[in-house]
């Protein structure tokens, strides 16, 4: 379980800590720093998993609101099997010379106070332990040294696994949610943060999937009338609808619908595909774009499976009012 996320000189805050409990809810106002709280492990996870130039991971124009700074920090714990885990990264800028670039000054993990590993620069060094002895790793510039821990480190893979595969932030944007898979597209293990690739996961995720599939087609007509499924035709997604009275059945594609329907039929596939026991959920105002009589059921849904036992823990990022009236109530 994610338990703290400190963040400096990152978005409005020059320093800020906020500490999480099994349900979080994160409010404020536009501007206030929302997304760029839940940004922290997100990032942490982008910097592991997903090898890329620094600067595109974290845009420069997103570093501060601060002018002069050029040193950020990013800081999360993680309770795992009733021991801390601590994830500290700091990054520096330089926007100086005119080439704008961005290179990690120090990352390290620990346990329970205990370092694990530290990277200083281009060197990575593994402590010694019962798994192996001390090392010193070269580092690549541009991803997280700890992506290149070697697997027999189980205590530092501990954490790993459950960064990889148990850390999930979503926060859909209707207008770019993907609704075409080439036949060469890779078919990713998550959507990405926006849901631009949601046409190639969900067309994987159906697939090894198909009872969850078949319950999310069953619910369509709860928000959708008519909709029977969500099926890959070709390389698009496409809904089919049932015959009525005044007409008969059809298939339309999933990019015709409107942004407030492609955003309800994609929130409630998150719900059912990563919703789910010993998962980490951030959710960055999802219900955007959505009236509180649409997203009402599916919040609902939402917290049942959090105050669930044995629920995932649920951080949610939100300033509408139905989300804020529906958690304490």
């Amino acid at each position: 379980m994610l338990t703290r996320i400190l963040q400096q000189n990152i978005g409005p805050f020059l320093h800020n800590e906020r500490r999480l409990g099994p349900l979080t809810l994160i409010s404020g106002e536009a501007g206030s720093g929302k997304t760029s709280i839940v940004g922290v492990p997100n990032t942490l996870w982008a910097f592991c998993f997903r090898p890329s130039d620094l600067t595109a991971k974290v845009p420069l124009d997103s570093v501060t609101r601060f002018s002069g700074l050029t040193t950020q920090r990013r800081e999360i714990d993680v309770l795992l099997n009733g021991a801390t885990y601590t994830h500290v990264c700091v990054t520096e800028n330089d926007e100086t010379t005119g080439r704008r670039r961005r290179w990690f000054a120090e990352e390290k993990l620990s346990l329970n106070g205990v370092t694990l590993l530290h990277r200083l620069g281009d060197s990575l060094h593994v402590s010694a332990d019962d798994d192996g002895p001390a090392l010193t790793l070269p580092a690549l510039p541009g991803l997280s040294a700890l992506a290149l821990t070697p697997p027999e480190r189980r205590r530092a893979w501990t954490y790993l696994t459950w960064l990889r595969d148990q850390l999930f932030v979503f926060a859909p944007l209707p207008h770019i949610i993907g609704a075409k898979l080439p036949s060469d597209t890779v078919r990713p293990a998550r959507p990405s943060e926006e849901c631009e690739d949601f046409a190639p996961w969900f067309a994987g995720w159906s697939a090894a999937n198909p009872e969850q599939a078949q319950a999310l087609n069953d619910a369509l007509p709860g928000f959708l009338p008519g909709a029977q499924a969500l099926l890959v035709d070709g390389e698009r997604l496409v809904l089919r609808f049932g015959p009525r009275a005044d007409r008969p059945g059809f298939v339309l594609g999933f990019d015709r619908l409107s942004d407030g329907e492609r955003q309800r039929v994609v929130l409630e596939a998150l719900r059912r595909a990563f919703l789910r026991p010993g998962a980490t959920v951030l959710l960055d105002e999802p219900e955007r774009f959505l009236s509180a009589r649409d997203v009402g059921p599916w919040i609902d849904a939402v917290l049942a499976a959090a105050q669930a036992p044995g629920g995932p823990q649920l951080v949610w990022a939100s300033q509408h009012p139905e989300v804020a009236r529906r958690l304490v109530t």
